[in-house]
C-alpha cells in the first residue's frame, strides 16, 4: 500500500529552530521502482520536536495525539491521503502531487492567517508591522493567489519557494523586528548574518532583493516602513565568490551523449535527461515534467517545435527541431526511446549521477578534469571538514590564497545543462540574443547574459572572430 511509502522527513543539519516538513512518496511494481518523488510542504515544524517524535514507534504516537501540535498533524495526515490517493490512481506527474499538497496547506495557511489575525483588533496594521508576520500575510497571499504580481498575475511555484527561503533566513534572523525598528545597522547585521551562517554570496544577493521588494509591497499597503528603501542598498557579488560557472563543450556534451552505457540504468537515464536538457536550454525541472504534448506542434512549414509554460517562471519558451539545427535529431531520438513517458529524479539523485557520469567519462576526455577556482558553500565546507576529520586529507586543493580549486566533472550540477545549451547556441553566433531568449523562455537578454559561460580566453576570441566576420 502506499501509506507504507509515504514518508515524511525534514531535510536540515541543524539541531534547533524550524524546518520545512517534504513528502516523500514511493511505489513499486513488479520489483521495479514506478514512483519515486519528494515534495515539499508549507508545514513547518520544530526540528527538535521533531526529531525527538521519529525516534521510535511510541514517541511518533505520542506526537500524533499531542493537541499541541493538530494543526500540523491535520495537515500531514490529509496530505498522506491525497499523496495516496494519486498513486493508487497511477499518477506519476510531480505537479499534481505539489497541487494536491497546496490544496491541502493553502487551506490551512489561511486558518492560521484568520487565527492569528483575530489576536489584533480589527486584522489592524500592528499586526503587519512586525515584518516575519507581514511575510506570513503576503507568503500565504501568493500561494492561495489572493496576493497577484505587479503585472497583474500569480506567482510562479519558483518565486513562492525563494519568498519561503527568505522567511527562513529572516525568521532565524530576528522575528521580532518591526518596520519601524529597521536602520543601516539591520541591513549590515543582516548581511553578517548570513555570511556566519555560511550562504554563498548569490543567495544572499537574492535576499537583500527579496528585503527591498518585500518594503515596496509594505509601503504600498500602507505601512510605515520608514526610511526602509533608502536603508537597505544593493549587494554587489563579485565573482570570485560565487561558485564557478561552467558548461561542456559541444566535444564533452557529445562524448556524453555517445558513452556506453547499460541501457535502462540510472546512469543511463540520467545521462540522456541531462543531455536534452542541453539541447533544449531548459531547466531539468521542466524536462522531467515534459510530455508527448510539448512536442506536438507544427509551423506553418510543417516542421515540428518544442513549447513549454516553464514552472519556475511561467515564461513561454519554444525550440524548433528542424533538421539543419544538429541537436533535432538527438532529441528525436532520446523522445523515440522513452516514448515520451521520461524519467524523473530528485535533485541530490540527479546532480550525483551527472558527478558519477562525468567523472567516469574524464578518463577518456581529459578536459573534464581541468580545475577551476570556486567558492564553497555551506554543505560542501560541511564536507571538507568531515573529510579531514575521518580521513586527514583534503576533499578540494586549495591554492596558495586559500581557494578552493574544483574539477570541472565535479563543478557541473543540473542547471549546467540549461547553461551548456545557451552558451553553445550563443558561440554558433547563428541566432541573435533575442532569438535565443525565444529558446530559454529569458524575458530579457541581460537575464540572458548571466548563463553564457565563457572564460576570458574565450570572449577575447570571440570578440574578434566578430570582427573578422564584419569584413567578409
Amino acid at each position: 500500500k502506499i501509506r507504507d511509502m509515504t514518508k515524511f522527513i525534514i531535510r536540515t543539519n541543524k539541531k534547533s529552530g524550524s524546518a520545512p516538513v517534504y513528502a516523500r512518496v514511493r511505489k513499486s511494481r513488479n520489483g521495479e521502482m514506478v514512483l519515486n518523488l519528494t515534495v515539499r510542504t508549507d508545514v513547518v515544524v520544530d526540528i527538535q520536536k521533531w526529531n525527538n517524535a521519529i525516534k521510535s514507534k511510541t514517541t511518533w504516537d505520542n506526537f500524533l495525539h499531542d493537541d499541541k501540535y493538530k494543526s500540523e498533524i491535520d495537515q500531514i495526515e490529509s496530505i498522506r491521503k491525497a499523496c495516496e490517493d494519486l498513486a493508487d490512481n497511477n499518477v506519476y506527474d510531480i505537479q499534481e502531487y505539489y497541487s494536491a499538497v497546496n490544496n491541502v496547506t493553502r487551506h490551512a495557511s489561511r486558518a492560521i492567517q484568520m487565527e492569528e489575525s483575530k489576536r489584533f483588533d480589527k486584522e489592524s496594521n500592528e499586526y503587519k508591522q512586525n515584518v516575519s508576520n507581514y511575510l506570513n500575510y503576503f507568503i500565504t497571499g501568493i500561494s492561495d493567489g489572493s496576493i497577484l504580481s505587479d503585472r497583474n498575475k500569480r506567482y510562479s511555484k519558483g518565486s513562492i519557494i525563494i519568498w519561503r527561503q527568505f522567511k527562513r533566513y529572516w525568521d532565524m534572523f530576528d522575528k521580532s523586528i518591526n518596520f519601524s525598528d529597521i536602520s543601516k545597522k539591520t541591513y549590515t547585521d543582516f548581511i553578517s548574518f548570513m555570511r556566519r551562517t555560511k550562504l554563498m554570496d548569490k543567495t544572499i544577493e537574492k535576499n537583500i532583493k527579496c528585503a527591498r521588494v518585500l518594503f515596496k509591497k509594505a509601503q504600498s499597503d500602507e505601512i510605515e516602513i520608514g526610511k526602509s528603501l533608502q536603508i537597505w542598498g544593493n549587494y554587489k557579488v563579485e565573482d570570485k565568490n560565487t561558485c564557478a560557472r561552467t558548461y561542456l563543450t559541444s566535444e564533452e556534451l557529445m562524448a556524453l551523449y555517445n558513452m556506453e552505457l547499460k541501457k535502462g540504468s540510472k546512469m543511463d537515464k540520467v545521462r540522456d535527461i541531462f543531455c536534452i536538457q542541453c539541447f533544449l536550454c531548459q531547466r531539468v525541472s521542466d524536462i522531467m515534467n515534459m510530455k508527448k504534448s510539448n512536442f506536438d506542434n507544427y509551423d506553418t512549414d510543417g516542421i515540428q517545435y518544442f513549447k513549454v509554460n516553464q514552472i519556475k517562471t511561467g515564461s513561454s519558451a519554444f525550440v524548433s527541431l528542424s533538421d539543419k539545427r544538429p541537436e533535432s535529431k538527438y532529441i528525436k531520438e532520446i523522445c523515440k526511446k522513452y516514448d515520451y513517458n521520461f524519467p524523473s529524479y530528485n535533485t541530490i539523485t540527479y546532480n550525483n549521477t551527472i558527478k558519477n557520469l562525468l567523472h567516469k567519462l574524464s578518463e577518456s576526455v581529459p578536459s573534464l578534469n581541468e580545475t577551476f577556482e570556486t567558492a564553497v558553500g555551506k554543505n560542501k565546507l560541511v564536507s571538507i571538514k568531515r573529510s579531514i576529520k575521518e580521513t586527514g586529507t583534503q576533499l578540494y586543493i586549495q591554492d596558495e590564497n586559500g581557494k578552493y580549486m574544483r574539477p570541472k566533472w565535479d563543478i557541473i550540477t543540473s542547471h549546467s545543462g540549461r547553461r551548456t545549451g545557451i552558451t553553445l547556441e550563443y558561440k554558433r553566433h547563428l541566432l541573435s540574443l533575442e532569438e535565443i531568449c525565444i529558446m530559454s523562455g529569458h524575458k530579457s537578454v541581460d537575464m540572458l547574459r548571466h548563463y553564457i559561460s565563457m572564460g576570458e580566453k574565450e570572449k577575447e576570441l570571440d570578440k574578434i572572430s566578430k570582427l573578422k566576420a564584419a569584413y567578409k
